[in-house]
């Protein structure tokens, strides 16, 4: 796998991805130095650097690079009118330096393509959607969800219904929730944006199942909106446990949203399996009181005496 990244990569750039000018300066960079992604490599530039990865585990399945490779070698030109076909010219002897393709285009499509810029190519760039939903399942969630992302919800949405209840519940919850520390607010509530509005975009009955599958966290950051309505279209056929599971890991208003938002009788058959102490802290926030008092009114005795006991406090 990582011979073939490295011939891959040679013939994107015209340059071996650890060049060095001596043998031991080159065995340095291999265990060291990861290479820079090539320039005007389509969706071969994101699936070469997975292929030259340190460690063999790392690396992407076979049949990953066999259904991207493969979806690429059906595709006669890209978006932009290049080839994939890229690599150095005839008689090229500068090894040191990265060859980049001259592209040969009207002025006039050279203008127009400014005005109106290309979409990012990704490894999943123009392979069928079945092949797609295989390519994202080899790959390791945060990986795909970084691919998935790159594309249009739509088109995000259509690969995840292809996939299994497990690697899509696996996919959204990779989504929602980055493997790495947010770079600040806003990063969280658009990763959860961008989940959310790919759940909505799935057929319903699919949609449950799928919820079913994503970590309790990554759910409730999915629901966290404004609208209990919205979020109520979300869960309407997700199981009970994921939705005991999202209440528990919700912020309090927004589960105090949902909670007024749903039949009452719903409301309390779920509130019966979340800690009282959740309980308590979620009924603080619900209005009217005659709303409050009904939803305590059903729940078995004890738990209702232990959860007025947490409200007083």
């Amino acid at each position: 796998m990582w011979a073939l990244g490295v011939t891959i990569y040679y013939a994107l750039t015209g340059q071996a991805p650890f060049w060095a000018e001596t043998t031991a300066a080159i065995l340095t960079a291999i265990k060291f130095r990861n290479p820079p992604e090539p320039r005007d490599g389509g969706p071969l530039a994101s699936l070469v650097l997975q292929m030259l990865r340190k460690r063999p585990e790392d690396r992407p399945e076979p049949a990953t690079v066999t259904a991207i490779l493969a979806g690429v070698a059906s595709q006669v030109d890209r978006p932009g009118g290049q080839s994939y076909r890229t690599g150095p010219q005839p008689h090229t002897e500068q090894r040191a330096a990265t060859w980049t393709p001259q592209e040969q285009q009207p002025r006039q499509r050279a203008s127009a393509q400014a005005a109106c810029p290309e979409p990012r190519v990704t490894a999943l760039s123009g392979l069928p959607v079945l092949t797609q939903a295989q390519v994202v399942g080899g790959m390791r969630p945060d990986q795909a969800a970084d691919e998935l992302l790159a594309l249009a919800r739509q088109d995000a949405a259509r690969i995840i219904n292809r996939c299994d209840h497990a690697v899509g519940g696996s996919l959204l919850s990779a989504i929602a929730i980055s493997g790495e520390p947010p770079t600040g607010k806003q990063d969280a509530q658009e990763r959860a944006a961008a989940a959310r509005k790919i759940v909505q975009m799935l057929p319903p009955e699919r949609r449950g199942s799928l919820l079913d599958h994503m970590s309790s966290v990554a759910l409730a950051a999915v629901l966290a909106v404004p609208s209990a309505a919205e979020t109520l279209r979300i869960v309407d056929r997700a199981e009970t446990a994921t939705l005991v599971g999202a209440l528990s890991e919700m912020p309090r208003h927004q589960a105090a949203l949902l909670v007024m938002a749903m039949d009452v009788g719903r409301a309390a058959e779920l509130l019966r399996q979340v800690p009282a102490a959740r309980v308590a802290d979620i009924l603080r926030n619900v209005l009217p009181a005659s709303r409050r008092e009904e939803l305590l009114s059903r729940l078995p005795d004890k738990f209702r005496a232990a959860v007025r006991r947490y409200l007083s406090e």
